[in-house]
């Protein structure tokens, strides 16, 4: 009877990091319904492998691990073996704003900072699976290379990898479809061509 109380103790401790897997799964999938889904899906299977999780400590790793596990299989389901991802799909739920945004713009800059992370969110949305995620987990959570590795299960040159070449493409993607400037208050501006 301790065995299965300790263990649904460590289940519902992990609630508490419910909001955090949903903002990293609204962050990779940019659709609020379908992130609420996978989170959903993430602590399902959490809860049916909690005699995996090692250490109380970890738990937050190891449940943005099965996210983004939730995300590549759901991913795969929906394009099937060959097909090419739905980005469209991606690109047309919207743009959740930029990652990291100063306190108050001005009306003029927010919306100016709202149509560049539409963009970038875009072109964003166009790269591989684990292109994407790599750069979201990295830049957008904060992550170190060793802890991507770890939640992905590869090499750490394999996510430095990963960052170089989806940074580059991101980079050539929006070279190629906009042209950046810089205007009087120092904001850079991006014009599409």
């Amino acid at each position: 009877m301790t065995g299965s109380l300790d263990t649904q103790d460590r289940a519902a401790q992990l609630v508490q990091y419910r909001p955090r897997v949903y903002r990293h799964l609204l962050l990779m999938t940019r659709d609020p319904a379908l992130a609420d889904d996978l989170t959903q899906e993430t602590f399902l299977r959490a809860v049916s492998h909690i005699g995996q999780l090692r250490y109380q400590d970890a738990a937050l790793g190891w449940l943005y691990r099965i996210a983004t596990n939730a995300v590549v299989d759901h991913a795969r389901r929906a394009r099937g073996a060959d097909a090419p991802a739905d980005t469209e799909r991606l690109a047309e739920t919207g743009a959740a704003g930029s990652l990291r945004q100063s306190p108050a713009p001005s009306p003029q800059t927010a919306a100016e900072r709202s149509e560049m992370s539409a963009c970038v969110d875009r072109h964003l949305a166009s790269l591989p699976d684990d292109y994407r995620a790599v750069l979201l987990l990295h830049d957008g959570h904060g992550l170190t290379n060793p802890e991507i590795a770890a939640r992905l299960h590869c090499s750490v040159a394999t996510v430095k990898i990963r960052i170089h070449r989806a940074r580059a493409r991101l980079r050539a993607a929006l070279t190629g479809a906009c042209d950046f400037d810089a205007d009087d208050r120092g904001e850079i501006a991006c014009e599409q061509r």
